[in-house]
């Protein structure tokens, strides 16, 4: 018996529009923001790892003006070796979408030839000849994983001028483009790409909105089973929303199923599935977890312990005592501090005088593998 194909996709961006779900105040954003009357505004998309801004991109061409041409460049695909090569796989992406989209066809100089002169084989072996033969329209850089800029400059990789060569793009071509896309630490970035960036506009990209976020965990699997009472909210509680851990939970309980057979999903289903999504999700709740100080590692493993009935939230006063009781030196300020940090990076959120955690699985990736008196030895 052939098993029926899993239709969430847990880890890949969404290039498709079948599993994109939401999203529609991003676009809506992006519409509003890009045009200008006189010129047109360079935007930066931001937010935490795994929320969704590459499946965006990807999606962004389905939502703006047809005047707009979308060039889709993944800074972690291109090679950043020097400006010559970062500016040649720019160049080579906007000419195979000009193909595509437009049917212009551009002959741009060689590897060679922008390792030699890249600014001028840029401006006048792609943009000069690119932007006359689309006329009115415009060319609509995304540069995804913008991060990379500020990580190669400072492993000495990739020339500092970088920063300089991407403003004077955006000042000085009023029918160019740009989005850029940007994870955590927005704000270390604001101050190290302040000759950059002080001119975009930003648009956090976050946690889906609770009709998105349904209609992702009810309509692919509608052909197939029901959901009992009270699953999409326990789903959502595991989840909060995040776009990632969601289709993460869902995969892992359509693979259920898909053993199982049946005509409902319940509640019992999703329990008994949230430690295998926890384990799969492992890389990206470890990430998160490396982000944070020592301090809000602390506090993070101390919470986990408190919650061991479920996540339910925990006053500042009970943190620091289970804390205390391991003997772990952390000042009340320090506390205050560490759960201020999960709150903006959105790993812990406020509740009822109390903290939680923002997303469940992350609450049983820590309990499970990051104790108190593990960490109390790492720290």
């Amino acid at each position: 018996m052939t098993l029926p194909t899993n239709p969430y996709i847990a880890g890949n961006p969404i290039t498709g529009t079948e599993m994109f779900f939401g999203r529609e105040d991003v676009f809506r954003f992006v519409r509003e923001t890009l045009v200008g009357r006189y010129q047109d505004n360079p935007i930066v998309l931001y937010g935490g790892r795994r929320t969704g801004k590459t499946s965006v991109l990807y999606q962004m061409d389905r939502h703006l003006d047809p005047r707009y041409v979308p060039v889709f460049v993944d800074l972690q695909s291109i090679s950043l070796e020097g400006l010559g090569e970062m500016l040649w796989g720019i160049a080579r992406q906007a000419a195979r979408a000009l193909r595509r989209q437009k049917g212009i066809a551009l002959g741009i100089p060689s590897r060679d030839e922008f390792a030699d002169d890249p600014e001028e084989c840029f401006r006048g072996g792609l943009l000069d000849p690119a932007l006359q033969a689309l006329g009115d329209d415009h060319l609509l850089l995304m540069l995804d994983e913008a991060a990379r800029l500020y990580e190669q400059v400072q492993a000495g990789r990739l020339e500092s001028r970088v920063f300089d060569l991407l403003r004077s793009l955006m000042q000085h071509h009023p029918r160019l483009n740009f989005i850029f896309s940007i994870g955590s630490g927005l704000e270390e970035m604001r101050q190290e790409y302040a000759l950059l960036f002080n001119v975009c506009q930003y648009k956090k990209i976050s946690f889906l909105d609770r009709d998105a976020a349904e209609a992702l965990i009810t309509e692919p699997v509608e052909e197939h089973y029901r959901y009992a009472p009270g699953v999409v909210e326990r789903i959502l509680e595991a989840t909060h929303g995040q776009p990632y851990y969601t289709q993460l939970v869902c995969n892992r309980l359509f693979a259920r199923w898909a053993r199982q057979g049946g005509e409902r999903v319940t509640v019992s289903d999703v329990d008994a599935v949230l430690g295998e999504a926890a384990e799969q999700g492992m890389a990206s709740l470890q990430y998160t977890w490396e982000e944070a100080s020592d301090a809000a590692k602390v506090v993070l493993a101390a919470l986990a312990e408190i919650m061991v009935r479920g996540n339910r939230p925990a006053r500042s006063g009970d943190v620091r005592a289970v804390i205390a009781g391991q003997e772990i030196l952390l000042s009340r300020g320090a506390a205050s501090r560490a759960l201020q940090e999960l709150v903006t990076r959105e790993v812990l959120r406020s509740d009822n005088g109390g903290y939680l955690f923002t997303v469940d699985l992350m609450r049983l990736w820590v309990q499970q593998y990051q104790r108190l008196e593990w960490v109390k030895g790492q720290i």
